[in-house]
């Protein structure tokens, strides 16, 4: 199974009962945000809207790790829930 294939299987595990952490990344190497949704899908649309770049899920997790991630990235905060790509 690919790779896009497999992010929309995760993306629809992800329904109004359970809420995800996603990371979205603007462009190519542009910033990634860090947020959590119970519909994924939903929420990249609504925020693709107001993005002049592509945004692309890069990373999915099944519970609610948003606080957890926001603390442990928080060096490389750029604003909000918007941090900056690390090599690492």
């Amino acid at each position: 199974m690919n790779a896009k294939k497999r992010r929309l299987i995760d993306i629809a595990k992800c329904g109004s009962s359970q809420t995800c952490t996603y990371f979205v990344r603007q462009g190519c190497k542009g910033p990634i945000k860090i947020g959590k949704a119970n519909d994924v899908k939903r929420r990249l649309s609504k925020l693709q809207c107001g993005s002049p770049q592509i945004l692309q899920l890069v990373g999915l997790l099944h519970d609610d790790r948003e606080d957890e991630l926001h603390a442990m990235f928080s060096h490389l905060r750029i604003r909000g829930e918007w941090f900056r790509a690390s090599p690492q």
